[in-house]
């Protein structure tokens, strides 16, 4: 087994303000985040330690709001040769202390749990890319493309034709069908370079609902939005983890 513990920094903050004491039990891993921000992860494998520490920087992420989270390493081993594992800081330290829902954040976690390492890493520098909302709506977008190749694993598919191998399994309800193509048209829009114009306006309002108008100012996604299609990415993530083989 292998073990991680880390404290929560949230934008030059030291500590947050968390309700109660988190357990999150998904045999063989465990996930404690404790009130005084500290973190506990126990996993069977040190891949498996750093996709669940990316889990609970993610989730942290995602119930404050996207602000900017670092999870520090204290100690991190391999308990059967106790043997310290060698890894750097998952993000940078940059402000006030919101509040971290107990309900909130495990459902967080619970969306993320299943998902891979490699799509969990795309989201988490999604969170960290600013002054470019469309470019970080394109690597959290990405994060969902790679995980419907571990599903979907005929490489010669473009991610479209994935899809449609879902739609005609009847792996996934028609209505998250529908999601997942709307995500997957504005992915496109957003990797051809096209992030402004009544077409991309278009996509964008039919992968977040609402008027287009609501999601553009002066041309270009906004902050929202951008968050919009990372909570979005982050939901579908959960929906694929269930047809995951």
């Amino acid at each position: 087994m292998f073990q991680g513990r880390y404290e929560i920094i949230l934008k030059g903050a030291k500590k947050p303000e968390i309700e109660s004491d988190i357990v999150f039990d998904d045999p063989p891993s465990k996930i404690v985040i404790s009130k005084d921000g500290a973190v506990e992860i126990l996993a069977d494998s040190e891949e498996r330690s750093y996709a669940l520490s990316l889990v609970v920087r993610i989730a942290i992420e995602s119930v404050t709001r996207w602000i900017g989270t670092e999870l520090r390493p204290v100690s991190e081993k391999n308990l059967a040769t106790g043997e310290v594992v060698a890894r750097g800081l998952y993000g940078d330290a940059k402000v006030s202390i919101p509040r971290i829902d107990e309900s909130e954040c495990r459902e967080a976690v619970r969306r993320l749990l299943k998902t891979g390492p490699r799509s969990l890493i795309f989201l988490v520098h999604a969170t960290q890319i600013s002054g470019a909302n469309e470019v970080s709506a394109l690597v959290a977008l990405t994060a969902l493309e790679i995980e419907l190749g571990q599903i979907v694993k005929d490489e010669t598919l473009q991610s479209l034709q994935k899809i449609a191998v879902l739609e005609y399994t009847k792996s996934l309800p028609t209505e998250e069908i529908g999601k997942l193509k709307t995500l997957n048209s504005l992915r496109n829009k957003l990797a051809h370079g096209e992030w402004s114009g009544v077409r991309f306006e278009a996509a964008l309002g039919n992968a977040l609902g609402g008027s287009p108008s609501q999601w553009v100012t002066h041309g270009h996604m906004t902050m929202v939005a951008r968050d919009q299609v990372t909570e979005k990415v982050i939901k579908m993530l959960s929906v694929l983890s269930r047809v995951k083989r």
